[in-house]
């Protein structure tokens, strides 16, 4: 047995990505297509059993293992071999595609490529083996002659549970059950343990997919879609295209998403090429949770009035906000009004506010010039200069505020939390009382019976020494009379006698 140093692709630069995209996952499903004779598309949902040559562990498993002397990136399933799908898969040459959907990564991905239906020994199993044998790099260890193809196998139908193991002794897939005949070898509802089953092991196979092209499409929410396509090119360079990256012996390029990319769009257009569009306008509230900036714009030439536009994240495109419901997707948006602000020498700041609705640092009178213009001296047609000592005194109204609003808040928190705290003791001491009353209880019931029970067993003494005086009378009368019909038998016999 032998495998080529540098074959397809290792390791696949999208390799790393998707398997911890994929671990994930609560359950490792994906959807799998394919092709009928007819050219009627398929499609189902199947179990990802990991890479080929990379055998997860399980602790359940029995079955001997291989040691790690090959890498692929062929991601692998199992099916049965009555199953339509693996006729289809023989029928078109192997063409298949296989869909991730990542819920916690909120990506999807799309593998195409070609399937090889792996077996147990046989002529058509050993060409399969060939092919897939030349997908496969050795590592290095000097341990080939130790990977063994019925180990790989057993270890697949080992990791399989005992009610899985079972399926493969159903009836024939797809036959009317009004039809099927069940027997003792085929039923449904079976669980098999032992790993060389002759009838299961006949009809398990194991599928790995020699990826072609590899499609990364990140959804994740807030950002802009990005798309990646990475292809198998091998050692031929020339099928390198413009605008894609070569890596080792795969290309990787960027696309556009249509469903979400709008930079393309003339209003996106229009409002990177105006500087004013650079300033920030508003926060947007999009549902419960999410939230969106926009860009302040102005009226174009085109007589559309671009001010309170907002892309709407769940769709990506632009609409009036005064329409509150973004009308592709139904997406309700609500605007947040912006926080106050006061200028100092042209720097714009933002003041927080206080619990009252003033402004922090200032109260409901007039005794703070925090938030109010610069006034002008009588006589004189300049602004005040505000000095570096007011400055630093409007920055101490600050940070006091802060500081206030904090030690308030931390003063509350305390509050709460003795409260707590006593509340917690009341409900230990009342708990203990309810212990120690039914302690009691329990105590004062326990020797109620116990007197119960001594006096019923003194009256069954008393009852069996009367009954035994009783028996102890009677069986001296009994003696008695016993002597008596002894007199009397001697005194007939005399009488016989004379």
């Amino acid at each position: 047995m032998s495998a080529s140093t540098s074959s397809h692709g290792f390791s696949a630069p999208w390799k790393a990505t998707f398997e911890s995209h994929i671990s994930k996952q609560p359950s490792p499903e994906f959807m799998l297509a394919t092709v009928t004779s007819e050219g009627d598309p398929r499609l189902r949902t199947l179990i990802y059993r990991g890479m080929w040559c990379a055998l997860p562990p399980n602790k359940h498993n029995d079955a001997p293992k291989n040691p790690q002397v090959y890498e692929t990136n062929m991601p692998v399933f199992t099916t049965d071999v009555r199953m339509e799908k693996a006729g289809q898969i023989e029928a078109t040459g192997g063409k298949v595609e296989a869909m991730w959907w990542i819920t916690e990564t909120k990506t999807q991905w799309r593998i195409k490529g070609k399937a090889f239906v792996i077996g147990a020994k046989g002529e058509h199993e050993e060409s399969v083996r060939k092919e897939v044998l030349k997908k496969m790099k050795v590592t290095g260890n000097g341990l080939e002659k130790d990977w063994d193809w019925e180990r790989e196998f057993t270890g697949h139908f080992g990791n399989l549970s005992p009610m899985m193991k079972g399926s493969f002794k159903n009836p024939p897939c797809g036959s009317p059950k009004s039809e099927v005949k069940e027997t003792p070898e085929f039923h449904q509802g079976q669980k098999i343990m032992d790993l060389e089953d002759p009838i299961a092991r006949s009809n398990f196979r194991v599928v790995t997919i020699d990826p072609l092209e590899v499609e990364q499409l990140d959804l994740t929410e807030g950002q802009p879609a990005q798309r990646y396509i990475y292809r198998y090119v091998g050692q031929d360079k020339n099928r390198v295209k413009d605008g894609q990256e070569l890596l080792g012996e795969w290309t990787k390029e960027e696309k556009i998403d249509p469903e979400r990319d709008v930079s393309s769009s003339d209003s996106y257009q229009r409002l990177c090429s105006s500087s004013v569009n650079a300033k920030s306008y508003g926060i947007f509230n999009v549902g419960p949770t999410a939230t969106v900036a926009t860009k302040k714009r102005k009226k174009q030439s085109t007589g559309v009035d671009y001010a309170n536009m907002v892309k709407c994240p769940g769709c990506s495109f632009e609409v009036a906000v005064e329409t509150h419901t973004c009308p592709h997707c139904v997406t309700v948006l609500i605007k947040k009004r912006p926080r106050p602000h006061f200028s100092i020498q042209g720097v714009k700041q933002s003041v927080p506010r206080s619990s009252e609705g003033n402004l922090a640092g200032a109260s409901s009178e007039h005794d703070s010039t925090l938030g109010q213009a610069p006034t002008q001296s009588s006589g004189s047609s300049f602004p005040l200069q505000v000095t570096a000592k007011e400055k630093v005194k409007q920055r101490l109204a600050i940070c006091q505020s802060r500081e206030t609003t904090v030690l308030g808040k931390l003063k509350l928190t305390d509050d709460k939390s003795s409260k707590f705290r006593s509340q917690l003791m009341r409900n230990s001491v009342e708990k203990q009382s309810s212990i120690s009353i039914e302690k009691a209880s329990y105590e004062e019931k326990t020797a109620l019976l116990k007197s119960e029970l001594e006096v019923k067993l003194k009256d069954i003494e008393d009852r069996n020494a009367a009954e035994e005086t009783v028996l102890r009378l009677e069986v001296a009368h009994l003696d008695e009379l016993r002597a008596a019909l002894k007199d009397d038998h001697q005194n007939c016999k005399i009488d016989t006698r004379i």
